[in-house]
């Protein structure tokens, strides 16, 4: 037996073992012993290295080491001799991996300054400061709901949607436009829907509904600025007074210079028009000629103002009559031809 189950050697009991005054030794005790004793030494690990335990050894009092360095730690695996345990410093437990720093434990915390993988769910309980990039495959919870805050330092960026079940203050102007939800052409963000909620995205029409109406302005009070009302049908000639409503009398107005009045059946040449399309054939009867002009664009209605003057006024008779939304007549007195010039406006 070269050790008993405690580790502990015995040589075998023979004629040399114990020895005995004066008493031979077989040889093949001797051997045997020798044998036994060259088995106990060699189930013993070298002081050099040389010896690869084949089972676990327990140590009464633990074992010291060497502090080692991140590229050659003083508990190395065999064949990779930069990846172990080392301390770089007093009260402090490192790994080395690849000759490299994985982590460090020290009395104020535990540092992992290579990226960490979790697999599922994790639980910190105490502070955990990671210096490079944290990948979590699984639920990770930190902190307790409405106790503890998550700090951010870094500028980060999450490639998929986040859920926070609580409120989350971040710095102002953290999110530029792009990060924004997307939204559809001519869509703007705000909220139509009663009561307080999430932002919603609103089409044109939507937004005026938010918006206030004009207030007109009177004789001792101001209005306000808003959304105009909608013109009713008909309204088309009518303009948006400070009043704050659309009125008539504000209508267009049309002009021009006539000019060959006496040529009876031929018609006038016009110049400088303004809203006005065309002139009929001159017709004369009983020393007066008229001509009808015709307007490029109707106005609103019949209650409009016509002046008609003559460039030599030497005749009796110049005026207006059959007053039509798209035309109006113009006659003269056929005694003196001249330039005519017509102006209106409604």
């Amino acid at each position: 037996m070269a050790r008993n189950g405690s580790g502990s050697y015995s040589p075998p009991s023979n004629t040399w073992n114990p020895a005995t005054p004066e008493t031979p030794i077989l040889s093949d005790d001797w051997n045997a012993t020798l044998a036994d004793m060259a088995t106990a030494i060699t189930q013993s690990i070298a002081s050099d290295g040389q010896t690869t335990a084949t089972a676990p050894i327990p140590f009464v009092q633990g074992i010291r080491f060497s502090g080692g360095t991140v590229s050659a730690p003083a508990f190395s695996i065999i064949g990779d001799t930069d990846t172990g345990f080392y301390t770089p410093a007093a009260n402090q437990l490192a790994i080395a991996v690849g000759g490299v720093q994985g982590f460090l434990i020290t009395p104020t915390g535990t540092t992992i300054p290579l990226a960490l993988s979790v697999g599922d769910n994790a639980s910190v309980a105490l502070s955990l400061t990671v210096g490079d990039d944290l990948t979590i495959g699984g639920d990770t919870i930190i902190g307790s709901a409405n106790t503890d805050t998550l700090t951010v330092n870094a500028t980060g960026t999450f490639a998929a949607p986040q859920t926070f079940s609580a409120a989350v203050t971040v710095p102002d102007a953290s999110f530029s436009n792009a990060k924004l939800a997307t939204v559809a052409t001519a869509t703007i963000k705000g909220r139509v829907t009663a009561g307080t909620g999430v932002v919603e995205d609103l089409t044109g029409t939507q937004t005026t509904t938010l918006l206030s109406n004009v207030v007109g302005a009177s004789q001792s009070v101001a209005g306000t600025k808003g959304l105009v009302p909608a013109a009713a049908a008909g309204d088309q000639y009518k303009v948006l007074t400070g009043a704050g409503t659309f009125q008539s009398g504000y209508g267009r107005a049309f002009g021009c210079v006539i000019t060959s009045t006496s040529v009876n059946g031929s018609t006038p040449t016009i110049a400088g028009a303004v809203n006005v399309a065309s002139i009929s054939n001159v017709t004369e009867a009983a020393g007066v000629a008229y001509a009808d002009l015709t307007f490029t664009n109707a106005l609103a209605s019949t209650a409009y103002a016509v002046h008609v003057s003559r460039l030599n006024p030497l005749g009796t008779l110049e005026g207006y009559d059959t007053k039509a939304v798209g035309s109006v007549r113009i006659y003269w007195s056929t005694q003196n031809p001249a330039e005519i010039s017509v102006s209106g406006f409604a």
